[in-house]
């Protein structure tokens, strides 16, 4: 009789071929275990050899195109630094002479990138609003030879404002000294900031008239008349200290000028007082005036002292007849009447 609790034959055996799997037949070769393939560790590295070269163009190629818009764009950049000194100095009050200096070396260097940049500074849409740094730009074309610099003068010269008309004068008389053949335009210029209506602001005249000191005799001569207006129109600032001695200045320098013009179309022209009173002074210019017309020069249409004096009649009398603004009430307003309170509400 078996003992079945003893007979573990058929579980033990049974065992591992149930953990490892169904057992071989009899007479059944099991298949051979061959080798794993190993991952292919060589592909990696192969496409990292490939991609290496690529950066490196690519990064070259960047480093390309970066150099070239930096050269590209260098000039300008140069030229708004220096501006952005100008304009700095100018915040503080005062002129950058080595800014502005800077700019006169680059402007010569290159003159058509860099006089195109300070032209976008001085007039078009793109025009700098800060009339003294217009002027500032302004003296820089006065130290530039090329033509294009004296052109932007000749713009800067209808600038809106006074300082920069100014500098634009003068730097056109230092530059056109000694350009016999643009001269010419200087004079017509001349003429008409001189004479009359001409340049308003009395610095800037005196501007013009210390620039068309430095011109020969024989174009100071033509400029006789347009010197003359000058002369009789630079008056006022009697409540003004400073304005009466900068007219007073004005009439001085535009004298001495005027006796250059006179010493070359002729002798025997009257004298000039520029410390005498109005009276005075405009006796002196009727009678200079006489004299102009027998040397014979002749006084173009608006420019003569008769003229001058029945145009000011003429806007004092449109004065008194235009009609006064009204007045504020003198007594204040009450309230309103009962019967007003009511139609308020």
């Amino acid at each position: 009789m078996t003992d079945r609790g003893t007979d573990t034959t058929d579980g033990d055996a049974s065992a591992p071929a149930d953990a490892a799997g169904a057992a071989p037949s009899q007479g059944e070769v099991p298949p051979k275990a061959g080798p794993v393939p190993a991952a292919d560790a060589s592909a990696p590295a192969e496409d990292e050899e490939r991609s290496d070269p690529q950066l490196l163009v690519l990064v070259v190629v960047l480093w390309l195109v970066a150099g070239l818009i930096l050269a590209y764009k260098w000039p300008r950049m140069r030229v708004d630094w220096h501006l952005g000194n100008l304009r700095q100095g100018l915040n503080l009050g005062q002129v950058d002479e080595e800014a502005r200096q800077a700019l006169v070396e680059l402007a010569r260097a290159d003159p058509e990138g860099v006089l195109g940049a300070l032209r976008e500074e001085l007039v078009g849409p793109l025009a700098n609003q800060d009339p003294l740094l217009r002027a500032a730009v302004v003296r820089v074309l006065q130290g530039v030879e090329a033509a294009a610099a004296v052109d932007l003068l000749f713009i800067g010269s209808s600038d809106p404002h006074p300082v920069v008309r100014g500098n634009a004068y003068d730097g056109l008389s230092t530059r056109l000294v000694g350009d016999a053949e643009r001269r010419g335009h200087l004079v017509e210029l001349l003429v008409q900031v001189l004479g009359r209506p001409g340049e308003p602001d009395p610095v800037a005249r005196l501007l013009a008239v210390r620039g068309a000191a430095r011109l020969a005799d024989a174009e100071v001569k033509a400029l006789a008349v347009p010197l003359l207006v000058t002369f009789r129109d630079a008056r006022g600032g009697e409540d003004d200290p400073p304005r009466a001695e900068l007219q007073r200045t004005l009439r001085t320098e535009t004298a001495q000028l005027l006796a250059r013009a006179a010493a070359a179309l002729g002798a025997g022209a009257p004298a000039l007082d520029p410390a005498a009173d109005r009276e005075a002074r405009l006796g002196q210019v009727r009678a200079f005036e006489a004299w102009l017309r027998a040397v014979p020069v002749e006084l173009p249409p608006g420019q003569s002292l008769d003229e001058a004096l029945a145009d000011e009649r003429a806007a004092a009398a449109d004065r008194a007849a235009s009609p006064a603004p009204p007045d504020a009430p003198s007594t204040p307003q009450g309230p309103p009447a009962p019967e007003e309170q009511k139609e308020e509400r």
